[in-house]
Order: C-alpha cells, then sequence, then structure tokens
C-alpha cells in the first residue's frame, strides 16, 4: 500500500467518506441501467429479427443491435472497475479507523460474483447473435452450400 492511500484514509472528515459511499452508489445504479439498455436492445432485436422476412434486413439488425451491446458492455467493465474501486477505498477507511464490523473484503465478501454472472449472461446472448447472423447467411447462401433435406428444412423452419 502506498502512503498517499495510507494517508488519504486518515481523515477525519466524514465527508470524504460520503463522497465516495455515493460515488460506489452511483457507479453501481450505471452499471445497472446499462444492464437495462442491454435487456432492452438484445429483445429490440430478437423481436426485429423474427417480425422481419427480409434477410439482409434481419442480418442488419442482429449485427447493429450486438455490436451496440458490446461497445455498452465495454463501457460497463471500466464503470465495474471504478465501483469497486471506490469499495477498496471504504474498507481501506474501515480498516484504518478500526471500524471491523465494517470491514468488507477483508471478511472475504466476494465483490465480482455479480460481475461473472453479468458477464456470462453477456456472453450467451452474443453466442445467440452470433447463431442467428450464422443460420441467416446459410440460409441467405444456401443454395452454394450442399445439406441435407432435413437439415435445409430445419433451416427454414428455424429462420422462418
Amino acid at each position: 500500500m502506498h502512503d498517499e492511500e495510507r494517508e488519504l484514509c486518515k481523515f477525519d472528515n466524514k465527508d470524504i467518506y460520503t463522497a465516495y459511499i455515493r460515488l460506489w452508489i452511483h457507479q453501481n445504479q450505471l452499471i445497472w441501467s446499462r444492464v437495462t439498455w442491454c435487456i432492452t436492445i438484445e429483445l429490440a432485436t430478437i423481436a426485429g429479427f423474427f417480425s422481419n422476412h427480409a434477410i439482409q434486413l434481419r442480418l442488419s439488425l442482429i449485427s447493429i443491435g450486438t455490436i451496440i451491446i458490446i461497445i455498452i458492455w465495454r463501457i460497463n467493465s471500466k464503470t465495474i472497475k471504478d465501483r469497486n474501486h471506490c469499495l477498496k477505498i471504504t474498507d481501506l477507511y474501515h480498516y484504518m479507523n478500526q471500524l471491523p464490523e465494517l470491514w468488507l473484503l477483508s471478511r472475504g465478501l466476494k465483490i465480482n460474483s455479480g460481475q461473472f454472472l453479468l458477464n456470462l449472461l453477456l456472453t450467451i446472448v452474443v453466442f445467440v447473435n452470433f447463431v442467428l447472423i450464422l443460420l441467416s447467411l446459410v440460409f441467405l447462401y444456401k443454395e452454394h452450400f450442399v445439406f441435407c433435406g432435413y437439415v435445409n428444412n430445419f433451416i427454414n423452419v428455424l429462420i422462418f
């Protein structure tokens, strides 16, 4: 630990501590707001994909939706790091000011468990989108592929 961090955490002013807590709450609200946006965009993308019959429009919708979700999630990853940094500083403040009941990290609290679940959810969403893109491309260029009749019928039923 650097001396600057130790000096920062020895402050007696509760306003600085309150500012870190408020920053943590703000960052947490931003994260969940962006998760809501990702879910909304994914639902709109899937609805648009299955409601249109033009295969080029389907490919455009699912591709643009996937790119937007990935961009939002990259921004969200940075926000998660910032939020967790605030938690580390407040935990250090609790440690330096002899407040053991408030030590979060030293008690073994897993602050990244929700992050793992959100990353897993995003991975599944992006994977499903890529499968839909692949199936659309196969359907678009199916005359170039040699499939047996069952696979061709399955793709036709799945896409339309």
